[in-house]
Parts: structure tokens; sequence; C-alpha cells
């Protein structure tokens, strides 16, 4: 490993910078180091040749683990509402106050729905608004334990935390710290 590459691993401060040269470097590496979104379902109309008067997108993020699932909303809250805007469209979303009352146009609208909305629906945590899972602990009686077992083991490996993107971890089993994770 290049000495510099190393001098910047070693310093926290030094990682925000480091983490935005490498993602722009490699998309495969940016996906692990930034939010990604993806449009997944995407439906509307019900005929050829015609306009819906009603169309829904579905949007996932893998959520970078140094971000939060609230402020992967807001960020979609400041691109979404000036485009909203623009299109003279009312945007409704998780802490929004439509002033005025909507006007429904009852043709295309169902009750108490109006046409010219565009609504973000954030989802419970449940459904979909998971936390990105905790990094690795990398000090304590457990990192080192592990650590220690390993390089037994394998004398040349470098131990390092380690994280999956694509799907959230689930919670370490009970005989296990909180933050020690499974992989190293």
């Amino acid at each position: 490993m290049p000495s510099t590459l190393k001098r910047r691993l070693k310093d926290p401060a030094r990682w925000p910078a480091l983490a935005s040269e490498l993602a722009g470097a490699d998309p495969i590496v940016g996906a692990f180091l930034r939010t990604t979104q993806a449009i997944d379902l995407v439906a509307g109309g019900n005929k050829v040749n015609a306009l819906p008067e009603r169309a829904t997108a579905t949007v996932n993020y893998r959520i970078d683990f140094t971000s939060s699932v609230a402020e992967t909303v807001g960020h979609v809250v400041d691109v979404v509402r000036p485009l909203a805007a623009s299109l003279n469209l009312t945007f409704d979303y998780p802490g929004a106050s439509l002033s005025p009352p909507p006007a429904l146009r009852s043709s295309a609208a169902g009750p108490g729905e109006r046409v010219d909305v565009v609504r973000l629906t954030v989802g419970t945590p449940s459904e979909m608004g998971l936390e990105p899972a905790p990094l690795t602990a990398t000090e304590g009686a457990a990192f080192e334990l592990v650590a220690g077992t390993t390089r037994h083991v394998f004398p040349d490996c470098i131990v390092a935390p380690s994280a999956m993107i694509g799907e959230e971890q689930p919670p370490p089993p009970p005989s296990l710290p909180p933050r020690m994770g499974l992989a190293c």
C-alpha cells in the first residue's frame, strides 16, 4: 500500500475527501461510498396512446454508511421541490403544509386527492426506512480477539472492518457485543 494512502487512511479527518476521490475514480467503489438510488417500479396509465391520470414510481436508496434516512429524504425534498414548482405542481412530502387547501378535480382524483400533486411517501422502518448498518468497531476487546485470531491463522493478512451494500445487516447475535460485525 502506498505510504501516502496509508497516512490518509489513518486520519479520519481526511476520509471524506479520500472517499470522494476514490468514488469518483471507480463507479463500483462509488457504490460502496455514496448513497445510490434505483427506480425499481414505475406504473401509470391503462391504455396505449393516452396520458395516464396517475403515475407512481418506487425509488430504492442504498444509504451511505455516514448518512441517514432523514438526510436522504431531505436531499430528495431539496431536489424535487424546485422541480415541482417549476412545473406548477404542488409537492406534498412529510413535514410539508399544503396551503391553500388543494382544489379537487373529481374526474381523475380519488376522494380527497389532488390531480396536480407530486407526493413523496416514506415508508415505515419495517417497510423501507431502515437506517444504514452501524460501522464495525475497530477498538476494544472483541475486535482485538477477532483480529488476533485472524492474524494467528493468516499471518500476512490485514484485518480491517468491512460492510456489505445492498442489504442491511441483521442485528448481531446476542453473544456478540453491539457494533461488532461478523465480517473483518
